[in-house]
Parts: C-alpha cells; sequence; structure tokens
C-alpha cells in the first residue's frame, strides 16, 4: 500500500488527505482543565499503522492502536498536545474548512510543548470560541437536511 518513505513531505501529505476524510478533532472540559483529542477511525489497521510510522518518525508519541471490537474498528487517538504536534505536522497542507478551524482553534488551546498552564482565562476565551464553532457547524449540517 505504501509507496512513500514515511520521513518525507509526501508521506505527510498523505496523511493530512487521510486525516481530512477519516480524522476527528474534538475538545471537551475535564474537572478543571480541558481534554483534547485528535482521533483517526478505520476499519483496516494497515493506513493507521502507517500513520503510526510516520508521527514516530517524526519524533511524535505515539500511542498503540485500539481495536474496538464491537464496532470492528480500529483508532489511533493522539490527547492534548500529541495531538497538537499532529496536527502541527499536517498544517502545511490543506484541510477541509471544518478541519482547518478545528486545528486552528485546537492549536491555541494545547500549543505543542505544553506551554498553555499558566493562562486559564486565555484557554477558556479559546474554549468558548470551540463551542461558537461547534454551534456554527451544527446549524450548517441542520440546514443541509
Amino acid at each position: 500500500m505504501r509507496s512513500f518513505d514515511v520521513g518525507s513531505k509526501e508521506a505527510i501529505a498523505w496523511t493530512a488527505g487521510f486525516f481530512c476524510g477519516e480524522g476527528c478533532i474534538s475538545v471537551a472540559p475535564c474537572a478543571s482543565s480541558y481534554n483534547g483529542q485528535v482521533q483517526v477511525t478505520q476499519k483496516k489497521r494497515e493506513p493507521l499503522d502507517i500513520i503510526r510510522e510516520i508521527l514516530i518518525a517524526h519524533n511524535i508519541v505515539t500511542p498503540e492502536l485500539y481495536h474496538r471490537r464491537k464496532q470492528d474498528l480500529f483508532e489511533l487517538t493522539l490527547h492534548s498536545t500529541n495531538g497538537a504536534e499532529f496536527l502541527q505536522l499536517l498544517s502545511p497542507y490543506p484541510m477541509n474548512g471544518k478541519h482547518r478551524k478545528r486545528a486552528e482553534i485546537y492549536l491555541r488551546m494545547f500549543p505543542p510543548g505544553g506551554r498553555y498552564r499558566h493562562r486559564p482565562k486565555e484557554r477558556r476565551d479559546t474554549y468558548v470560541e470551540w463551542l461558537q464553532l461547534r454551534v456554527v457547524e451544527q446549524k450548517g449540517e441542520k440546514d443541509e437536511h
């Protein structure tokens, strides 16, 4: 399936395209902070194994794949700053409007390197922006139906 070197720009571009089709970005409150997730879900394991190899080649801490047996799906989930490092890696490549807007907000909430810890008000304001974006997205989805 793979015809590129995992450390190449072509590999990152492929990952960006795959993520736009199969990926999800989410943020939720958690105790006195926030939890961010960047997730890719797929029925076939091989594409997610390739993405893991690409992330490892770019020094992004990557968990093992999770297999949801009931749905027969494989899932790769990156949390908070690891998710931000993944999105930053993909940022030079085109993303659809929904993913691009979500990624911009996510990167402000969870800057790579964890520089968010001392800015609770900024994070709260950014989370409010996240919620406003979700309302607009949901309204758009209702208008389409």
